[in-house]
């Protein structure tokens, strides 16, 4: 089954067929009909209705006139539309849809949702016009039924004009498919490595095809894929894959012209896309953009695949293949369970905060859905946590207690699916099952170290922001320059017998003055200053030495702050040590150290690289994926995350024996 779209810049025929009808629809004749625009912090829209659309005889444009009031922020909901009120059920997917232009490529807008009664993101999804008509989706998969769900589409924070049309919301059918692998995509469809003979790039996002050339990447069973074309003379061009013409296009003289198709297919194809030009002549691709289509994870999936680093001859196993961003937790937070058979992660959709928390066995196999939450990041999911005895596990999620929407932690009974919430933010537990957390919130009426009962009770504190400031090196300069503490990130070392904590002194503007590390015993007892950091401490296995990066290498240092010794002239990403405490492992950064997992011999400093790992989307907290990677029990497998392949998955490599 095959459905084909074709849409001149100028006038555009919509083919695309769904099973359920829009549950709104606008296509902005000449008014907003409905939508209400939002302008804060003093922004400013000029808005027209050119007769240039997708649906109907105009669409929607914006040209900001400013972005903020003076020295105000220039945050992209400032200029924004919205449209209330929509119930999105739970179990069920919906799509908001808009076709967009904007005057020079590459202009950032955003599609998403909150609710209209409640200070509650629904998801954002952040997607880059160009300067031909494109179609732009957000799907919502809500944790909860959500009865007054506001519609967002957000144009702030960039000066340049955007033009949009033909918004449609609609409830997907059960079983549709979702974008998951690119398969082209904005910095890599235009690299001459992908092209065969024929095809020249020109420069940055155009490549002039000549006669006949081949985008190398294989195709899978079903792909969406979209073109941007044009030409000098008047031509047509015919796209084909394998022996079968997909699409044949038309294109006057030096017009663009955009063509999207989107196959399903009974068998993958190791050819990529052929373009054939009439009569041997040139056009040029603007823009290609596409993605496999996946259907929707369910209970006893099996998604790994083997493949080898081409470099470093690494064995890896992509875990999860999947239209979702898969996250395990955190470089310090075991994903495996204590017998090492499974694995805990956690998936949501692009720019979802709903999230799910799944199983799977150890080789990948035997995926089943766990629970839901409304607390995804890209930075470390919902953090998911192993309760020592491999008997339940915890999550973040919020709770409305006393009329508050809460953060906790759910904790999820593996034997019968029973949960209870917490109102604890589980950071680690440690081997008895004491749960730790921080609090440093100016609304909290205690900051600092918490320690409770493996069912949130007994909550107490174990070292308050006071007590660790007196102590810290910093203390005179924190009091005269007015500094932000806050207390971070916290873990148990090997034995539960302690703690350490992360403190830091911050100012207005959020920058790190200073960043240190304090360790304390279970009971409360012997509060003790460690070291100063740049970033990123871990516990040595041996439960006694913590290793950091500084700002001219990695250190190990015992926890009374003795005995610090330099480990690496490396200082990047975040570095664990093997259980057998001979190797760290740790993800790299561009420039020196590249986007790849490194390993280093604690006793000598060597480095040599153990994988590459390619990124899409950067290493940004906000929208891209850092590795985090984690040694298995046995020290011969490391588990992280990368979005080489456009969303981020799970991957295992081999180390050794």
């Amino acid at each position: 089954m095959r459905s084909l779209i074709v849409a001149a810049t100028v006038a555009i025929a919509l083919t695309i067929a769904h099973a359920q009808e829009p549950l709104a629809s606008t296509s902005f004749e000449g008014d907003l009909e409905g939508w209400t625009l939002q302008l804060n912090r003093g922004a400013q829209v000029e808005l027209s209705y050119p007769e240039d659309a997708v649906l109907g005889a105009h669409a929607l444009r914006f040209e900001p006139q400013r972005l903020c009031a003076p020295d105000d922020i220039p945050a992209s909901t400032n200029i924004h539309l919205w449209l209330d009120r929509f119930t999105m059920e739970q179990g069920r997917q919906y799509e908001l849809s808009v076709w967009a232009k904007a005057d020079e490529p590459g202009r950032a807008f955003y599609l998403g949702g909150r609710r209209a009664d409640e200070a509650v993101n629904l998801g954002m999804s952040r997607h880059r016009a160009t300067t031909g008509w494109r179609r732009f989706t957000h799907v919502f998969d809500p944790a909860e039924t959500i009865d007054d769900a506001r519609l967002q589409i957000v144009v702030g924070g960039d000066e340049r004009p955007i033009t949009i049309d033909a918004v449609e919301f609609r409830e997907l059918p059960p079983g549709a498919l979702l974008p998951g692998d690119y398969l082209a995509w904005e910095g890599a469809w235009d690299d001459p490595a992908r092209w065969s003979e024929g095809a020249e790039v020109i420069e940055a996002g155009r490549v002039r095809v000549t006669g006949e050339a081949t985008y190398l990447q294989p195709l899978p069973a079903d792909y969406d894929m979209q073109l941007l074309l044009s030409a000098a003379q008047a031509t047509s061009v015919a796209v084909s894959a394998g022996d079968e013409v997909l699409n044949s296009v038309e294109l006057p003289a030096g017009n663009a012209i955009q063509a999207s198709t989107i196959e399903q297919r009974d068998a993958a194809l190791a050819e990529g896309l052929r373009f054939t030009v009439e009569g041997g002549g040139a056009m040029d691709i603007r823009m290609m953009e596409g993605y496999e289509m996946l259907p929707a994870r369910v209970d006893g999936a099996r998604e790994a695949e083997e493949f080898t680093d081409p470099e470093t001859g690494a064995q890896i196993v992509r875990l999860t293949h999947s239209p979702y961003e898969d996250k395990h937790a955190y470089y310090d937070v075991d994903p495996w369970s204590p017998d090492g058979s499974q694995i805990l992660f956690c998936s949501a959709l692009p720019g979802q905060r709903a999230t799910t928390v799944w199983l799977m066995d150890a080789d990948g196999s035997n995926m089943r859905r766990l629970g839901d939450s409304d607390d995804f990041s890209y930075h470390i999911g919902c953090f998911p946590v192993w309760a020592p005895d491999g008997e339940s596990v915890y999550w973040r999620d919020h709770r409305e207690i006393d009329g508050q929407r809460t953060l906790g932690s759910v904790r999820h009974f593996l034997a019968d699916g029973r949960e209870e919430f917490l109102p604890i933010s589980v950071r680690q537990v440690s081997p008895q099952g004491l749960l730790l957390e921080t609090r440093s919130a100016e609304s909290e009426p205690e900051k600092g170290l918490f320690v409770a009962e493996a069912d949130g009770s007994d909550r107490r504190l174990l070292a308050s922001i006071d007590a660790i400031l007196a102590l810290s090196p910093n203390r005179e300069r924190a009091e005269q320059e007015n500094l932000r503490l806050n207390v971070q990130n916290c873990k148990w070392n090997a034995d539960g017998s302690k703690a350490f904590v992360v403190f830091a002194g911050r100012n207005e503007k959020g920058r790190a003055m200073f960043v240190e590390v304090y360790t304390v015993s279970v009971d409360g007892t012997g509060l003790t200053f460690s070291c100063a950091i740049a970033h990123h401490p871990i516990w040595h296995p041996d439960g006694e030495r913590i290793l950091f990066n500084a700002a001219d290498g990695m250190y190990l240092v015992n926890w009374d702050a003795t005995g610090l010794r330099k480990v690496s002239d490396c200082n990047i990403g975040h570095p664990s040590v093997s259980p057998d405490g001979t190797t760290i492992v740790t993800d790299g950064y561009g420039a020196t150290w590249g986007d790849a997992l490194w390993l280093i011999d604690v006793a000598t400093g060597d480095t040599r690289k153990l994988c590459n790992v390619p990124n899409v989307h950067g290493r940004t907290h906000e929208r891209g994926t850092q590795p985090h990677p984690v040694w298995s029990h046995d020290g011969t497998r490391v588990l992280y995350d990368s979005d080489e392949s456009g969303r981020s998955q799970v991957y295992e490599v081999q180390v050794g024996g």
